[in-house]
């Protein structure tokens, strides 16, 4: 069985970072790459530390720099900044998230957030729609009631 090349994946992540008028460099594509494979939805210290030795000059204001220009393109999303770390999620389709307040899972779940809810927003520019849940995943409200 030969080897797979990841070329033609590396030359897709640098035509979406191109089409965003980001400037291609092993340390962003490589961060691309690892938020698009995984859908884990890391934050910063973790995507640094999942990439540091496959990309051993990456260093963790890069990791953070480059987030923040992802965010700023719309190529990736915070999700839930009020809590003390964001964590960066690669999926840019509609869903929604549900952040367990006691072991802080995220779990992404379908649904239809569709066009503005009334007349309030008709002149607005929406570039992202988020919906939220926080409070206990089934497995913490199990062991909360088994308590």
């Amino acid at each position: 069985m030969g080897v797979v090349s990841m070329k033609p994946v590396i030359e897709q992540l640098a035509a979406r970072l191109a089409q965003s008028g980001i400037r291609s460099s092993h340390q962003r594509l490589k961060v691309l790459e690892y938020l698009l494979g995984n859908r884990n939805h890391p934050t910063s210290e973790q995507v640094y530390t999942a990439l540091r030795r496959k990309v051993p000059s990456l260093c963790r204001s890069t990791v953070s720099n480059t987030l923040a220009l992802f965010v700023q393109a719309h190529l990736i999303r915070i999700i839930n900044p009020d809590q003390r770390e964001p964590r960066y999620d690669g999926d840019m389709n509609d869903h929604g998230h549900f952040i367990c307040q006691t072991c802080e899972a995220v779990i992404d779940f379908a649904v239809d957030i569709g066009a503005a809810p009334d007349q309030t927003l008709a002149n607005c520019q929406i570039y992202s729609k988020c919906i939220c849940y926080h409070g206990l995943c089934a497995r913490c409200a199990q062991l909360t009631q088994e308590a």
